[in-house]
């Protein structure tokens, strides 16, 4: 009998065991989302690059398999692509970075809106999808908001300059 009530208790902390570290995978999350350069090139696009930085404050390592992204301005989709994965440790941090271009151009109006202190919101919602044992996948979203006006001032402003001289020397 107690080889029995001994078996029954294995089998009950094997169960156990996967479903305590799928819990441990709900509190792996995204603890900073940082942008370190915004730029223009020469057909006026825009390129962002930044890191993603998630924290696994659990006891084992988390394995993140990947992390689709989309970028909005305006509710309007102008980026999106797929982090591919890594695996943090316990009680770690790790960075996820990002290079993306950008398919938004503001018109003149909105550049001109812009210069007059309008706010442009960029939107960027991402999934992470967490592993455990290849098996089990969990889920998350998250959405972060940031103005990227000031950021796009100086292009804008120089996109100014540039025509304004390029039309200056054709009528001069």
């Amino acid at each position: 009998m107690t080889k029995w009530i001994l078996i029954a208790i294995i089998f009950i902390l094997l169960l156990a065991f996967p479903l305590y570290q799928l819990s441990a995978l709900n509190s792996v999350g995204i603890s900073s989302f940082q942008i370190d350069k915004i730029a223009m090139d020469k057909s006026l696009l825009f390129s962002i690059q930044g890191k993603i930085m998630i924290t696994n404050p659990s006891h084992i390592p988390a394995t993140i398999r990947e992390i689709p992204y989309v970028g909005y301005i305006d509710d309007v989709s102008v980026f999106n692509g797929t982090l591919s994965g890594q695996t943090i440790p316990a009680s770690g941090t790790a960075a996820f970075a990002f290079d993306q271009e950008i398919d938004w151009v503001p018109d003149p109006t909105t550049a001109l809106a812009i210069l007059n202190g309008k706010n442009v919101t960029l939107t960027i919602h991402t999934s992470p999808k967490a592993a455990y044992l290849s098996v089990f996948t969990l889920s998350s979203e998250k959405e972060i908001s940031f103005s990227i006006s000031d950021m796009i001032k100086p292009y804008i402003r120089e996109q100014i300059a540039s025509m304004s001289s390029l039309i200056g020397s054709l009528l001069g």
